[in-house]
């Protein structure tokens, strides 16, 4: 505002000046001051549009990469996923673009604009600071190449949405206001969809630890054994023995097919638990009884015999 001042009062003095300088009762201004006033007030609304529709500032891309991890994208998965040459797929922290399967809105064009973007090129890769490291076997990174930040590019043009499942981490306010921006202008998908919100990646859950399960079903299977429900018991052991076998296991899954007639299975578990050629296996009175159950069986079939 202050160059505007500057233009206009330059433009009055001139004037001022034209007409002081005539000896006439009523000041006309000359033909060449009138240009030179109209030349500097057409300046000084140029230069008012200009400092109005001023430009936000750029974020400077090569000074945010430096440092950073790289790699080369090999493919496009999706609009918010993709694959390096190394095998490490890599999902797009805090933005998220409509599904490829099964196939939503402004997925495909989304996905186009991702490998418009990465495909074949170089990539910076910066972790976040907040939340989780990776998803689904997936590492959770800002994206950038040599030109773009990337989310930014697809967030802007309404190819993609924000989304945040831990504490913000450092560019989501600038994606949030590229947001808004999109979707107050209808851009990409804020236009072309019935639903403004991509259907969101579901929030992983934790993979059971295999002790764990194998000690549910050791529980389980001692209630049901104790019960008479031989066949349910075997079913649970046996899903023990498969995530994080002990003697105990084999030990009551014998018993249960013992009491089922199954005494050739009887036998095998039997075996795991006590042997006469390695005494030491097994242990306490578990060992024992094994060891007596073993006999039994043996001289029973030698009986038969």
């Amino acid at each position: 505002m202050n160059v505007i001042k500057v233009f206009l009062l330059t433009a009055i003095l001139v004037l001022f000046i034209a007409c002081s300088s005539e000896s006439s009762a009523t000041p006309v201004p000359t033909p060449d001051v009138e240009k030179a006033v109209a030349t500097a007030v057409a300046k000084a609304l140029a230069t008012a549009e200009s400092s109005e529709v001023s430009k936000p500032e750029e974020i400077q891309i090569q000074d945010l990469i430096k440092g950073l991890r790289k790699g080369t994208v090999s493919r496009v998965i999706d609009g918010d996923t993709i694959e390096l040459s190394s095998g490490e797929k890599i999902r797009y922290l805090e933005v998220s673009t409509p599904e490829m399967s099964p196939l939503e809105c402004y997925a495909q064009e989304a996905t186009q604009k991702n490998s418009e973007l990465v495909l074949g090129k170089t990539i910076y890769i910066q972790p976040p600071t907040e939340g989780n490291k990776t998803s689904y076997n997936r590492t959770l990174a800002y994206v950038f190449t040599d030109e773009y930040f990337v989310f930014l590019e697809l967030v802007k043009s309404g190819y993609a949405i924000v989304e945040l499942y831990a504490a913000p981490n450092e560019f989501y306010d600038l994606l949030k206001k590229a947001e808004d921006d999109a979707q107050l202008n209808n851009r990409g998908l804020w236009g072309k969809c019935n639903s403004l919100t991509p259907k969101p990646t579901p929030i992983p859950t934790p993979t059971p630890n295999p002790a764990d399960i194998a000690e549910t079903n050791r529980i389980e299977g001692k209630k049901k054994y104790d019960a008479g429900d031989d066949s349910g018991a075997i079913e649970n052991y046996t899903k023990a023995i498969q995530n994080d076998p002990i003697y105990d296991d084999y030990y009551w899954r014998g018993r249960a097919y013992l009491n089922l007639g199954l005494s050739e299975k009887a036998l095998n578990d039997f075996n795991r638990v006590y042997s006469p050629n390695n005494p030491k296996q097994g242990y306490g009175s578990l060992h024992k009884d094994a060891g007596k159950l073993r006999e039994y069986i043996i001289s029973s079939k030698t009986r038969g015999n």
